[in-house]
């Protein structure tokens, strides 16, 4: 079973990116069935020590305070899960909190790829696109009232799959 350390939305940025959800699910699989929510994935990983990664994740949470996100752009990776994303503006504030993540991770920092300095910040809007979509997709994306804004107001440890939404902690 795999986890992952994310950030998750204050409700309004949560309600905007559930908004666009509705919109791209009719071109992929859903991400609501999977029982997701928005967020931003700090790192994942295959085989890590959960209660090592929840020590990790709780001292985070007390360190910061909520971070500010804005997205004003949009992209897809070119891999096997076809994934369209909005990207959040890459602040020096959302790139410090990434780095005293992985700082709190220590040793278990080795077991992701999610590193900083390689890192592509992104909350996922639709996976498993197939490439026939792809340009209604965008087409979608180009008319989306960027750029949105709020605030990342959590910290969650995810498992996966299927998603089980383990152990949430505030960011005060």
């Amino acid at each position: 079973m795999g986890y992952a350390v994310v950030l998750t939305f204050d409700g309004i940025l949560e309600k905007a990116v559930l908004e666009i959800w509705d919109q791209m699910e009719r071109l992929g699989e859903s991400l609501k069935n999977w029982g997701s929510m928005p967020h931003i994935t700090l790192a994942g990983f295959q085989d890590v020590d959960p209660e090592g990664l929840e020590n990790a994740a709780q001292r985070f949470s007390r360190k910061i305070k909520p971070i500010n996100i804005k997205f004003s752009a949009f992209g897809g990776f070119s891999t096997e899960e076809h994934v369209i994303f909005l990207a959040p503006d890459p602040t020096i504030e959302l790139l410090n909190a990434h780095q005293l993540f992985f700082d709190e991770l220590g040793g278990l920092a080795d077991q992701t790829s999610y590193k900083p300095g390689i890192w592509i910040p992104h909350t996922t809007i639709a996976m498993n696109v197939p490439e026939k979509y792809y340009s209604r997709a965008f087409g979608i994306c180009s008319k989306l009232c960027l750029p949105i804004s709020g605030k990342a107001s959590g910290v969650e440890i995810i498992k996966f799959m299927p998603i089980v939404r383990f152990r949430q902690y505030p960011i005060s």
